[in-house]
């Protein structure tokens, strides 16, 4: 399977003042971002673009995504940018690789990526939030 995608974005801002920020957490949802632009002032604009690649050949899977952004300032505010991309390569190691769906039961997105499905009979172990146990009790 071979994806590419590309998207962009042109939002121009209101002029009262408004005050903004990015930043970046890392994947495993800590509450600290690791990078961030601080706060922003006097900008007039916010263009985005994006590209993203993915190759998936059975249970091996390349990806990589490059993300442009660029904030046009105002009041002699000089113009801004930042820019951001990753590169990753996985190995599934049931052999399933990752389901592709193109059309999404929501509508909302197109062509999403989803997580790896594991059979209960081939999994190692059984987390808490996986497998729930209940044990009847009854009287004497």
């Amino acid at each position: 399977m071979l994806h590419f995608g590309v998207a962009g974005s042109h939002r121009s801002l209101d002029p009262t003042g408004l005050t903004f920020s990015f930043s970046s957490r890392p994947e495993d949802y800590l509450e600290r971002a690791l990078v961030t632009s601080g706060t922003l002032v006097d900008a007039d604009s916010i263009q985005r673009a994006n590209a993203e690649a993915l190759y998936q050949l059975g249970s091996y899977c390349l990806q990589g995504e490059y993300t442009y952004l660029d904030v046009t300032g105002r009041n002699g505010r000089a113009d801004r940018s930042f820019q951001g991309g990753y590169v990753e390569g996985a190995w599934v190691v049931n052999g399933n690789g990752h389901p592709y769906r193109v059309a999404t039961p929501y509508g909302a997105d197109l062509a999403v990526l989803q997580g790896v499905k594991v059979e209960d009979g081939r999994r190692i172990s059984r987390g808490a939030s996986v497998y729930s146990s209940s044990r009847r009790v009854s009287a004497p």
